[in-house]
């Protein structure tokens, strides 16, 4: 006796007897349902493919054949026999009336006219040198001439402009001096004296740079005048050297430059070394205040400083005396406000917990439990039964489509038998054993003779046209040679000339011997 469960055979289908109780009417319903589907599917199947090999190519092959004769050949056509014969003859002709004519003018036209315009140009360029040499060595000694009177002019500004630095030089040093020694009595009375002092500096400076500028601008004005009347003088001149050629302009004025640019460089240097001493004097000067000002600047400072740090010690203790207050007083109220949160977050926690449990219980004799009693009683055996019928139903469709494919296979069978037994093999029995005979019979009985008769009476019948055409034929020709003859007169008979080749050696026979026995 086996008190265990045996297990169920391998490849058994799980589910038990509902499972075996459902699935055979399901199985049958299939069946039944499927197999009128399954030979209408492999029907239309064979139609379609009998549709598709049988009119759909064909006819698809006839559209493509007639859309190519009637949209590509043309255009092919039209290309090959017109286009391109049309574009051989339009390229011939045009290298007959454009590229021949075109060669031939070049050739014989354009290259001797623009040999003979190298030729006249070269002989112009020549010549135009020549004369352009001739203007450059006059416009040089010119050139010369106003470069001599530029260099005198020149030294001579030179000379002006250096006795007038030398004066300012002088007069600059002696006031530098003056405010040296104003400065330092200025400096012994530090209050009222420094700005006497600098009233008195900003005259005598202002004075000074009065009688600088006024000799730099006398000086200046002298540098320009000379310069204006040099470069009048030199105007003139290159104005009418200009008048006979651009060129030797260009060269003189290049001349007259370096000269002005070398007179401009010595004023320049004159000018530059006037400028450096005045400033040499003002940054003795400006050094000298500087230098008073910064002690007067140090005294101010010292006393700034000993006021500033006594108001910063002041300041500092008053500090120090609030923070302290401040700070017991943000300690006391802190305590008190950490007292009373601690004692409201213990009331807030405490209500929290209860609220938390009471809202646990409920939901879980109100929600979970009647929720998975749900679940295990009702929906998962109702989903397993489900998922048990729609595996069934679809393990029966399976099988059902299959046997009713088989069921398809066996009918189609059976209906090609039956059609090769009514119609295909009388059909072929009728045709080998009755139609071929009678067909021999008839070709080789009555077609080829009646084919042999009728080839031989056209035969007949047409030699005997071609002898009366023949014969006609030369009735006319002889009539027509008799009708010219009674007209115009016969021809004159031609004898034929005797030929000087051997005669051919006649043929031997039976009756004709050439023995000395049986000749006649």
């Amino acid at each position: 006796m086996d008190l265990e469960k045996a297990p169920p055979p391998d490849g058994a289908a799980p589910g038990g007897c509902l499972a075996a109780v459902i699935r055979v009417p399901v199985r049958i319903f299939a069946l039944l349902v499927l197999v009128p589907v399954r030979l209408a599917w492999d029907a239309a199947a064979g139609g379609g493919r009998f549709l598709h090999r049988r009119v759909l190519l064909p006819l698809g092959r006839g559209l493509w054949l007639l859309a190519y004769g009637v949209l590509v050949w043309p255009f092919r056509a039209l290309w090959r026999y017109g286009c391109v014969p049309t574009g051989r003859v339009l390229a011939r002709l045009g290298h007959v009336l454009f590229v021949v004519p075109a060669g031939w003018l070049g050739h014989g036209v354009f290259a001797p006219l623009g040999r003979w315009l190298t030729r006249a140009c070269a002989g112009l360029g020549r010549g135009v040198w020549a004369g352009l040499s001739w203007t450059g060595s006059g416009a040089a000694r010119l050139g010369r001439y106003v470069g001599g009177a530029l260099a005198r002019s020149g030294r001579a500004v030179w000379s002006g402009v250096s006795w007038a630095g030398r004066g300012v030089r002088g007069g600059l040093a002696r006031c530098g001096r003056t405010v040296w020694g104003g400065l330092a009595w200025a400096g012994r009375s530090v209050g009222a004296g420094v700005s006497w002092a600098g009233r008195g500096l900003g005259a005598v400076v202002s004075r000074a740079g009065r009688a600088g500028w006024t000799g730099v601008s006398w000086a200046a004005r002298g540098v320009w005048t000379g310069v204006s009347r040099v470069a009048r003088a030199g105007w003139a001149g290159l104005s009418w050297a200009g008048r006979g050629l651009g060129a030797a302009l260009a060269w003189a004025g290049r001349g007259v430059g370096a000269g002005v640019s070398w007179a401009g460089r010595v004023a320049w240097a004159g000018v530059s070394w006037a400028g450096r001493g005045m400033g040499a004097g003002l940054s003795w000067v400006g050094r000298a205040v500087g230098a008073g000002c910064a002690a007067v600047g140090r005294f101010v400072w010292a006393g700034c400083a000993a006021v500033g740090r006594t108001v910063w010690a002041g300041a500092s203790w008053a500090g120090r005396t609030v923070w302290a207050g401040v700070s017991w007083a943000g300690r006391t109220v802190w305590a008190g406000v950490a007292w009373a949160g601690r004692t409201v977050w213990a009331g807030v926690a405490w209500a929290g917990r209860g609220l938390l449990a009471a809202g646990s219980f409920l939901v879980r004799w109100l929600v979970l439990v009647p929720a998975l009693a749900l679940w295990r009683w009702l929906l998962s055996p109702l989903g397993r039964g489900l998922v048990l019928l729609c595996r069934e139903a679809a393990d029966a469709v399976a099988l059902g489509w299959r046997l009713a494919g088989r069921v398809s296979n066996a009918a189609g069978r059976l209906l090609v038998r039956l059609l090769r037994w009514t119609f295909v093999e009388p059909v072929r029995w009728a045709w080998s054993r009755v139609l071929t005979p009678m067909g021999h019979f008839v070709r080789d009985e009555v077609w080829r003779p009646a084919r042999r008769v009728a080839r031989e009476t056209l035969a007949a019948a047409r030699h005997t046209v071609r002898l009366a055409v023949a014969t006609a034929r030369r009735t006319v020709r002889q009539t027509r040679a008799e009708l010219r003859a009674a007209v115009f007169g016969g021809p004159p008979a031609v004898t034929p000339a005797p030929s000087r080749e051997p005669e051919a050696p006649v043929a031997r026979t039976l009756g004709s011997s050439k023995t000395a026995l049986t000749k006649d």
